[in-house]
């Protein structure tokens, strides 16, 4: 399975090289497009409906606001040790225009103050059935909701005034047959927050940092607007009060059905967020995979459509499912009453209730209900036999088993009484079916997100009809207008001229890559489950060759006998030999290459492969689809030839462009390193000892041509990089052996991967093992070292308000930065997006410099310019367009981009790692951290096989 989790979100294709190229953040609508065609025709943009009506003007008072607060701070200095970058002035290159941003103003009633009031439930609900309908019974006192009542439904109640002295209160719960399980709720004061003093703190020029409470009102507020969909039984919330997402389930719903027994729902995202002096609703369109309702069993044969018999794997794609009970009918008979939700905790399996004096009997894993036995009265009985004689149901031979107790106490249910209920979110791994499921029905031209918001997201909100001011918030219905400025395109260093993008592209006609790679020996490979590889295809390979050399590589020694191996497409266990069989001989042939051409959908086979040649072989490989490379003959491949010719030069240690940029400039002065870090974490559908993993690239030299790094199995969920200091230590030591025994000066690190609140951890952990890095290979001056994080994962979206303003997918002109009114003054933060997408709506990136010693030095400013804003918006810009696997400028910045590429491509080995245990020897000892499974084989370990 290849993933949505960071992913998240996936993106891309696998028509774009290495298979399955899962794309990832940014790079769905960035990899590998441009080749020797460029942008293709022109045409006009689509239809804008409403987007482009009126004349939105930003507002003219924030804009004062952030000019006053910049004019009285104090002249930038030295950071000082764990405090965070504070903004040193506002961006003002580039063209400037106004959009609109997604985001509308709140005003909070005057003459309320927010209480927030803990609940302590005696006992605690053990289960969440319960604890869901002890909130709806308390949201309906009228004394709580006359006073705006709203809930996160775990342990928060927010009212708009004083509940005074409240009482214990108790709540019945039905329970089946048994007598109802009552709970004792005890609500105590928390917290009472005035939004007018914050407000006031917000909006006063000495405020130099965040307000006092302002966490706490925010958090308040998201769960009050999260009350009014709370309250339509059609609709579905994800998130706990900070983070809402809402999604219609009923006639309203938007939908779109996936393979494996999913579906992808459109719906909306809702945020509270506070800006220059004013607090706005960020509301986006959001789409998000769920279970599709039905029998369990439907999800069962949908999932063997895509993933084959994988017991193992099938039990993690429904662990933490909740799921009715057809089989148990008094709760949902009587008035009043719901029906019975299990939560799945996986398949039967051998060792369920190992501890147990009668434990049950599985042969093996997802064993169906005529082979799991238990005992009931001390009689051994299968399942099928027990919900015969209790039930007079015949259960479906051949159905795993769904355990809905836990391992220690297992409860086993047949899939035949098993019911998916609407809103049930998958929060697993997709595979690349689903995935480009999710991209087909979420790749929507701005005008219509646009529409979407201002018609059902304003509504789902409760913003129509003022339906929110029940709550002591009225919502602006205007989306917010910004002022915004466009930069231009760095032009670009080839081997042969100059390139100066268009539209965030270009293309690679008569242009030879910056440095060519050298092949002298290489090999094609055909994997096919079917017919042998055509008799002429030799000479697609040769065309290959003659794709590589047009870019300028030295193509020489391709094997006249092509490496053909048959796999079954039934027995997948005869996978891995046959693959460990192909490596055998491509080891004997010594070959600097090997194209690989396989079909679509064997994600195991292609783990495998990159696995064994990264790691254990010391092989470059390159995997390409079968219908690109063999059936497609009456296209002109050229554009595919080129796209896989620039993975190869990369993975070969060539350079395909570089920047042309003034001798003067940070980057071309030749002292600069640039670093990319992220951390990527196990999805629900790994298994439960699936690692955490962290990855490092850097430069190697003031052309950002070559970004080799490193990859470090850690403690799963850590979310700080463990061994940074080591893995910097060796990056500096790479680029002394590329510059002449130089050390850099200047260490510029663009961090993936964090949010919000891990800000600090950047800071105070990450941010101190860079310096011990560093100290180790300095003995005097230690470098200059400035930190961002860099992300997707946010929910600004930008809309043109003009018809010039537009590029031809009617999204803002790639180059859009905004800096000002949806910001906060004291944190240094912009949004940039580079791209300019092939379909679909533009993403933005969001930068937030942590730490800076480079750019507000005054040392620096030969090199960075006397505006430091300016200089960090433009090098990150610049950056944008380094992604030497594609002609176009990328979502975010190339470092940060190819750090995830890393990770997710260790993910990859690991899983490898797991499914070969798994096939093997039926047990999995997890990786621990310092284990070789991520380690690149030693003549790979400096190079760009990932890419």
């Amino acid at each position: 399975m290849s993933g949505s989790y960071r992913g998240s979100s996936g993106r891309g294709g696998s028509s774009r090289g290495d298979l399955p190229y899962r794309g990832g953040r940014g790079g769905g609508q960035s990899g590998g497009r441009g080749g020797f065609q460029g942008g293709g025709g022109r045409s006009g943009p689509p239809d804008s409906g409403r987007m482009l009506q009126g004349d939105p003007q930003p507002s003219q008072s924030s804009h004062k606001f952030e000019d006053q607060w910049i004019a009285v701070s104090k002249a930038p200095s030295r950071p000082k040790t764990g405090e965070m970058a504070t903004r040193p002035a506002y961006g003002t290159k580039g063209k400037p225009l106004v959009v609109r941003a997604n985001y509308f103003d709140l005003e909070l009633n005057p003459n309320i103050k927010f209480h927030s009031y803990i609940a302590k439930i005696t006992p605690e609900p053990k289960i969440k059935r319960h604890l869901l309908q002890i909130w709806d019974h308390l949201l309906a006192i009228p004394k709580i909701a006359k006073a705006g009542g709203a809930s996160d439904k775990a342990g928060e109640l927010v009212t708009v005034g004083s509940l005074g002295t409240v009482p214990a209160l108790t709540v019945n719960i039905p329970d089946g047959d048994r007598d109802p399980k009552v709970y004792s709720v005890q609500l105590t004061l928390n917290d009472v927050i005035d939004h007018k003093g914050i407000l006031g703190r917000l909006r006063d020029l000495n405020e130099r940092g965040g307000v006092t409470g302002e966490a706490i009102m925010v958090r308040l507020l998201n769960i009050l607007m999260a009350a009014y969909p709370g309250k339509d039984s059609g609709v579905v919330t994800l998130g706990k009060g900070s983070n809402n997402k809402f999604y219609w389930t009923d006639r309203r719903k938007q939908s779109q059905e996936l393979p494996g027994g999913l579906e992808c729902l459109r719906g909306y995202y809702a945020s509270v967020r506070l800006a220059a002096g004013r607090i706005l609703l960020n509301l986006s369109v959001n789409h998000s995979a769920f279970y599709r309702p039905g029998p369990l069993e439907n999800l069962w044969e949908a999932f063997l459509k895509v993933y084959g018999p994988d017991r193992l794997l099938f039990g993690r794609y429904v662990k933490t499912l909740r799921v009715q009970c057809t089989h148990l009918k008094d709760d949902d008979e009587k008035k009043g009453k719901v029906p019975r939700v299990k939560t799945i905790w996986g398949l039967a399996e051998r060792d369920d209730g190992k501890d147990e004096l009668l434990k049950p009997e599985v042969p093996d894993y997802g064993a169906d209900a005529n082979n799991v036995k238990f005992y009931i009265d001390k009689r051994k009985i299968t399942v099928a036999q027990y919900f015969m004689e209790k039930y007079n149901i015949a259960v479906t031979a051949g159905l795993p088993v769904v355990n809905v107790g836990n391992k220690a106490r297992p409860v086993y249910l047949p899939m035949d009484v098993l019911i998916i209920p609407e809103g049930r979110v998958f929060r697993g791994e997709l595979s690349t079916g689903q995935r480009q499921g999710i991209i087909g029905f979420s790749c929507r031209v701005p005008a219509q997100n646009y529409d979407s918001i201002m018609d059902h997201g304003l509504d789902i909100v409760g913003a129509k009809g003022d339906k929110s001011k029940d709550h002591g918030i009225k919502i602006d219905p205007n989306m917010l207008a910004v002022p915004a400025r466009i930069l231009s395109a760095p032009t670009l260093k080839y081997a042969k001229g100059k390139q100066a993008p268009a539209e965030g592209q270009w293309n690679l006609v008569g242009r030879i890559f910056n440095k060519c790679a050298k092949i002298t020996r290489w090999v094609g490979v055909v994997l096919s489950t079917s017919a042998p590889p055509p008799s002429d295809a030799l000479v697609d390979f040769q065309k290959f060759a003659e794709g590589m050399k047009r870019c300028g590589m030295t193509v020489e020694g391709l094997m006249k006998d092509i490496l053909y191996v048959k796999l079954d497409a039934r027995n997948h266990r005869d996978h891995l030999p046959k693959i460990d069989n192909m490596f055998t001989k491509l080891k004997g042939f010594n070959v600097d290459l090997a194209v690989i051409v396989m079909p679509l959908g064997m994600d195991r086979v292609f783990d495998h492969i990159k696995w064994r040649a990264d790691t254990t072989e010391g092989i470059v490989t390159l995997c390409c689809n079968t219908r690109k490379f063999f059936v497609d003959k009456g296209k002109n491949n050229d554009q595919y030839w080129a796209n896989n010719a620039m993975k190869v030069n990369l993975r070969l240690g060539g350079v395909n462009q570089a920047l042309d940029l003034p001798p003067s400039s940070l980057i071309s002065a030749g002292k600069t390193m640039v670093v990319g870090l992220d951390v990527t974490h196990p999805s629900p559908t790994d298994p439960e000892t699936f690692p955490s993993i962290a990855s490092i690239v850097a430069s190697t030299d003031k052309t950002m041509g070559q970004w080799p790094g490193q990859v470090k199995i850690q403690e799963r969920r850590v979310e700080n990089v463990v061994d940074l200091a080591e893995l910097m230590k060796a990056r500096l030591h790479r680029w002394k052996k590329e510059n002449k025994n130089a050390l850099p000066e200047n260490i510029v690190i663009f961090r993936d991967g964090v949010s919000e609140g891990q800000y600090e951890m950047v800071l105070t952990d990450e941010l101190v093992k860079v310096k011990k890095g560093c100290s180790v290979l300095y003995s005097g001056k230690q470098p200059n070292i400035t930190i961002l994080v860099g992300g997707k994962r946010h929910n600004t979206r930008f809309f043109p308000t003009k018809q010039g303003d537009m590029d031809r997918k009617a999204n803002c002109k790639n180059g859009l930065v905004v800096d000002r009114v949806i910001t906060r003054p004291h944190l240094w933060d912009f949004y940039l997006q580079a791209q300019a997408p092939l379909q679909g709506s533009a993403r933005s990136a969001h930068y937030v410099v942590i730490w800076d010693e480079i750019f507000i030095n005054p040392n620096m400013v030969p090199l960075v310019g006397r505006n430091p804003a300016d200089a960090i918006q433009e090098l990150t810009h610049n950056i944008c367009y380094m992604m030497g696997r594609c002609t176009r400028a990328i979502s975010y910045s190339t470092p940060a981009f190819l750090a995830d590429r890393f990770a997710d491509r260790a993910r990859k080995y690991v899983r490898a790692y797991y499914y070969e245990h798994q096939m093997t020897r039926g047990n999995v000892r997890p990786p621990a951290p310092g284990d070789a499974v991520t380690r690149l084989a030693p003549n790979l370990s400096e190079t760009m096989v990932y890419i």
